[in-house]
């Protein structure tokens, strides 16, 4: 199964936007700036931000390029929780109890 390379490049931008731009009209870099930064094509970063975009976690600004969106605190919490989700969801379907899971979860968060 391979994953589109926008939707990776999405992934990893709104990951970036989560860490590093954290206020609400920020500026973010530009598609060119990010397409160097991970060596593709502008086109691919401009798809991974009309998904971003369409997530409402960036917005476009006339001519200047895109801010990051009024909300993203919401957006960076629902984000957590999806992934957190996620990782119960495959440690329950690999058979592990959720004893078993919180405590690895402790021993994890303790390291």
């Amino acid at each position: 199964m391979n994953t589109p390379k926008y939707l990776e490049i999405a992934e990893l931008i709104r990951i970036d936007i989560f860490v590093k731009y954290t206020k609400a009209n920020q500026l973010i870099p530009s598609i060119r700036r990010y397409a160097q930064i991970y060596n593709v094509n502008p086109n691919t970063v401009s798809r991974a931000f009309r998904l971003l975009e369409a997530d409402s976690i960036i917005y476009p600004y006339r001519t200047r390029g895109y801010y990051v969106s009024e909300n993203i605190q919401k957006k960076k919490e629902e984000y957590g929780r999806k992934c957190a989700k996620h990782l119960l969801n495959v440690l329950q379907r690999l058979g592990y109890s959720d004893v078993e899971i919180e405590n690895m979860i402790e021993e994890v968060i303790k390291r």
